[in-house]
């Protein structure tokens, strides 16, 4: 699950009110399996350990801009050529169609951390 807040408050607020969910629908937040992605210097936020970078689906999502621009560019390159590979020799307008549907795909798994850094809007 992802969660976004634009204060340290606001995180402490959102961690409180799931714990308060615990009793209700028997949900649990795993404080040792959490991460907050924050710039601060803060070593952890209402018991979830803060980090500079974290993985969020499997892609690294940093606070150092440059270094997710290019984590970002370097991954839509590395998929789109495993998917010309994987489409080389096909019939010209299924290439195409599914190009088009798997690079849109890609666009939101890539773009979602791109605004999870700030980097892009939605």
């Amino acid at each position: 699950m992802l969660l976004m807040s634009n204060s340290r408050a606001e995180v402490e607020e959102i961690i409180n009110e799931l714990a308060s969910l615990e009793l209700s629908y028997n949900l649990r937040l795993n404080k040792k399996k959490s991460e907050i992605l924050t710039a601060e210097d803060a070593e952890e936020i209402a018991g979830v350990k803060c980090r500079k970078s974290v993985k969020y689906l499997g892609v690294k999502v940093t606070v150092d801009r440059s270094e997710q621009r290019r984590i970002a560019k370097e991954q839509i390159h590395r998929n789109l050529n495993a998917l010309r590979w994987k489409l080389k020799g096909g019939e010209p307008s299924v290439v195409q169609q599914i190009t088009c549907c798997l690079a849109r795909s890609l666009l939101i798994y890539i773009g979602t951390t791109m605004v999870v850094a700030g980097l892009w809007r939605r």
